[in-house]
């Protein structure tokens, strides 16, 4: 059986575990050796509801597993809703847990569902020196899933047949409608083609409803989506979804969400496709903006070097 350890103690680490405990991968799903023990028996009974077994991770186990997954971890004794308390609290809790993990001989993959994934995928990466493609961040995987779904209904098609490219970070992304597509058919040609009965209105409503959805994304969501990230890493199955990925080294170095094909604890960046010539000056300000994230966090980060 294949080994999950899922790092945090926020709702999104609670919505995580029972997502992954009801896959139907065979797993087992552990937490580290001192998670709350209340907590622990909670989802002990709630996995007795699963197919998957839950258990506590000792350095052992740790080493040995197949899939490293970071949730939020809310800071001890500061304000949950301040921002970069919490981004500091993480990459504690990434550098901490990885140092361990590597130092026990760690080889397997690692998933970054946390706020600010960009950055903290760029800090796990640098930890860990895990190889960039064991090293994957959400990114917009839940903005595609949630603009393919709204097109589909949109269109009353099945959403199987819409493809669209949500790229950039959670909070700052573009969808990239030059080359959105029905079947085979570009979703653009549909909206000018008269006959074709395609209100161009549907971009519009689609933007707009996607802005309300990236602002408000919940626990239950990005459970939902690292559970189908890690059940593609986990299988022999391969999927494209759009992924935070390093890419680059030094001055040229950018860590955003971008399409990849994701197999067996890897993925595999895909050829960029370019957009049309406003999305491609926005994607490259996108790029720009994420070069070097670190440089532009405005807290201190003790032993962020490793």
């Amino acid at each position: 059986m294949q080994t999950v350890v899922v790092y945090g103690n926020s709702p999104t680490t609670t919505a995580t575990i029972a997502a992954l405990m009801h896959l139907d991968d065979g797993l087992v799903v552990t937490v580290p050796d001192d998670s709350n023990g209340a907590l622990f028996n909670d989802l002990v009974a709630l996995g007795g509801m699963g197919h998957n077994t839950l258990a506590k991770a000792t350095p052992k186990v740790v080493a040995e597993a197949d899939l490293l997954v970071f949730t939020d971890t809310l800071p001890a004794d500061a304000d949950a809703d301040d921002a970069n308390a919490l981004t500091a609290a993480n990459i504690k809790m990434v550098r901490e847990a990885l140092n361990g993990a590597m130092a026990n001989g760690f080889t397997g993959t690692l998933l970054v569902a946390t706020t600010r994934d960009e950055l903290l995928t760029y800090f796990a990466q640098r930890f860990s020196g895990v190889a960039s493609d064991h090293v994957l961040g959400v990114g917009t995987a839940a903005h595609s899933l949630f603009t393919a779904n709204r097109i589909a209904q949109e269109l009353n098609v099945p959403v199987h047949n819409v493809a669209v490219d949500v790229v950039g970070t959670a909070t700052d992304y573009q969808v990239l409608w030059s080359r959105a597509a029905v079947s085979t058919v570009p979703l653009l040609s549909m909206v000018q083609n008269d006959a074709a009965k395609v209100s161009a209105e549907i971009i519009q409503t689609v933007n707009r409803e996607l802005q309300q959805f990236a602002a408000g994304i919940g626990a239950a969501v990005t459970a939902d989506v690292v559970a189908r990230i890690a059940a593609v890493l986990l299988s022999t199955q391969t999927d494209i979804v759009p992924l935070t990925l390093i890419d680059g080294t030094g001055a040229g170095l950018t860590v955003v969400a971008r399409p990849a094909v994701v197999g067996r604890q890897h993925v595999q960046v895909l050829p960029r496709v370019a957009g049309a010539q406003a999305e491609e000056e926005a994607s490259r300000r996108l790029r720009t903006a994420s070069s070097r994230p670190f440089m532009t966090l405005n807290i201190k980060v003790t032993g962020a070097n490793r």
